[in-house]
């Protein structure tokens, strides 16, 4: 079963996943640039690996992880070219997470609930506060809801080691951002918007990486 995992993220899905993405942009947000190629298949080749991981060679686990993985790649790549992050595919991943907990219980369900709802008020506070004091949104209202789909896969009690992992993702990228753009004249006329998004998704599949080797 693992072979056929890796074959069929590797090898089949990362050109509809790249086709589908793009129709996305292009038909939803007016964004006509095709999508890096090579990323994409990275993080498919990166999303067939942990699927393999994680599953540990049960077929239901490897069923839920591979729709949730669809939903964060595409998540991951429409934010980071639009600063979006659609329902339609957010909800899929809390619906999905709380099925999957139903189903296999890596965490307990309450556990998981309490994660969807905890992640939904923690991070609605962070970005109410922020603009309260700086006069303008900081935070997304599809940040808040993905955060809160988290919580439905890794718990209540993991929320805060994943936001300071996206947290650090985040300043990690800005200070990339900085350095190059201080040796590339080009980059200064570039947005300074940073999508949220795909730093929460990394913070994600550490903690979850962390969970499925028994840590935590």
């Amino acid at each position: 079963m693992n072979g056929l995992i890796m074959i069929s993220w590797a090898l089949l899905l990362p050109l509809p996943l790249k086709t589908g993405t793009e129709y996305i942009l292009r038909h939803y947000y007016q964004y006509p640039q095709k999508l890096h190629g090579g990323w994409l298949f990275f993080h498919c080749l990166l999303a067939g690996g942990l699927i393999v991981y994680w599953s540990d060679r049960q077929v239901l686990c490897a069923a839920y992880y591979s729709l949730l993985f669809i939903c964060l790649i595409i998540l991951f790549h429409i934010d980071n070219a639009v600063f979006y992050l659609p329902d339609k595919l957010v909800f899929p991943v809390l619906w999905g997470g709380l099925l999957f907990q139903t189903e296999v219980q890596k965490i307990p369900f309450s556990d998981a609930l309490y994660g969807v709802i905890a992640g939904f008020i923690l991070l609605w506070a962070v970005a109410a506060g922020y603009a309260w004091r700086q006069k303008q949104s900081g935070l997304g209202g599809g940040d808040i809801k993905l955060f809160s789909a988290m919580g439905a896969w890794v718990g209540a009690e993991k929320l805060a080691i994943l936001m300071l992992l996206a947290c650090a993702s985040a300043l990690i990228v800005s200070l990339l951002r900085y350095v190059l753009a201080r040796h590339d004249n080009s980059l200064h006329s570039g947005t300074r918007i940073i999508a949220f998004g795909p730093h929460l998704i990394a913070g994600m599949i550490i903690v979850m990486s962390i969970m499925s080797d028994g840590g935590f």
